[in-house]
């Protein structure tokens, strides 16, 4: 979250161009996958376990 207020705080700066979009846009996806990845293991986990 602190990320994505750095961001948007200094969107002015380079004023919010396709660019800087595109960052945020490619963070939040991967962390997005990153998120899917980790539910997924831990499902598995818990399936095992069971």
């Amino acid at each position: 979250m602190a990320l994505t207020s750095l961001w948007a705080a200094l969107g002015s700066v380079f004023d919010y161009s396709q660019t800087w979009q595109l960052i945020i846009n490619t963070g939040t996806t991967f962390a997005a996958f990153l998120m899917v990845f980790r539910i997924q293991t831990t499902q598995n986990r818990d399936g095992v376990a069971i």
